[in-house]
């Protein structure tokens, strides 16, 4: 990514930024709008992970690995971990 500092942005501003509606910004609804989709790399321990399917209350259940060969996402180390995730 080559970024020291990631943030994520104030729902108002995701929503100015990408045009869809807080709680329905959604990788998939990223796609062909030019942004560049990244995943924590703490994701690849799980073996499905869920993701908005782009409008509220609709999620969409996916390997890590599926979703970034779908958005053409990179995983980057973006997070502290605290602990161990629990796998299920």
């Amino acid at each position: 990514m080559g970024e020291k500092k990631v943030n994520l942005p104030a729902e108002r501003e995701a929503e100015a930024l990408t045009g869809l509606q807080a709680g329905g910004i959604s990788p998939l609804a990223l796609l062909n709008r030019g942004f560049q989709v990244i995943i924590d790399e703490i994701a690849q321990v799980f073996d499905e992970i869920h993701i908005s399917g782009g409008q509220r209350g609709l999620n969409i259940r996916m390997s890590p690995v599926d979703l970034a060969e779908l958005t053409n996402a990179k995983f980057a180390g973006i997070s502290t971990v605290l602990a161990k995730p629990k796998v299920l």
